[in-house]
């Protein structure tokens, strides 16, 4: 079945050799590939959120951790479950900045 003509346009004429593309510079947000760190992250708003979800998690630590509570089998898990969480966003937002995923 064909659905009619179709023009395919290119961006060279026929008239000669075909120019250089030109060369355009990287935006200073991505960084080069030479830099270690991805200082664009740490004031991303998923940066910052990161930041407090680690604080918010290590003051729910500490709080736990200080109380005096009769239940212990609650008060370990929630130990677990927040030094946990605590490990894994590290881990994600250390890779981030490091750049670890390209």
């Amino acid at each position: 079945m064909s659905h009619g003509a179709r023009v395919i346009r290119t961006g060279v004429s026929s008239g000669g050799p075909a120019a250089p593309p030109p060369v355009t510079v990287a935006s200073s947000s991505a960084g080069s590939d030479a830099e270690l760190m991805d200082g664009a992250y740490f004031r991303s708003c998923a940066g910052m959120l990161k930041v407090a979800q680690m604080i918010s998690l290590l003051i729910g630590f500490i709080s736990v951790n200080n109380s005096a509570w009769t239940d212990y089998s609650a008060y370990s898990f929630f130990q677990i479950v927040t030094m946990c969480d605590l490990v894994m966003i590290l881990f994600f937002y250390i890779m981030h900045i490091f750049r670890v995923y390209r």
